[in-house]
């Protein structure tokens, strides 16, 4: 097997993407952003933020970046990124047991 065969077969280890994204976008994001590469099924692809085949997050056309601090900006727009803020983004099913009535008219 050639180096380009090795490279192009090659999947990161979950610890891996867990270390990456959590210096990428923050101890809050990291464990949704995770999700986008390990837990398909978790996470929201028809009406949350979803992750396209160019690598970029996006709600509807808006494109979404989320900071080292996990703060999320969106069409100009920043959010403080927090746990009840990327339960709304990114998962399926949400665990509302920790969310209250403010998160939700937040955002």
């Amino acid at each position: 097997m050639d180096s380009d065969d090795a490279a192009a077969s090659y999947v990161p280890c979950e610890a891996t993407v867990k270390a990456f994204s959590e210096q990428q976008f923050g101890s809050v994001a990291s464990p949704y952003i995770a999700s986008y590469v390990f837990h398909a099924s978790d996470v929201v692809n028809d009406f949350g933020m979803r992750r396209d085949v160019d690598g970029a997050f996006r709600i509807g056309n808006a494109n979404v970046e989320i900071d080292q601090d996990s703060n999320v900006f969106v069409k100009g727009i920043s959010y403080k990124g927090t746990r009840e803020l990327f339960e709304l983004l990114t998962r399926m099913k949400v665990d509302r047991s920790f969310i209250t009535d403010s998160d939700m008219k937040a955002y």
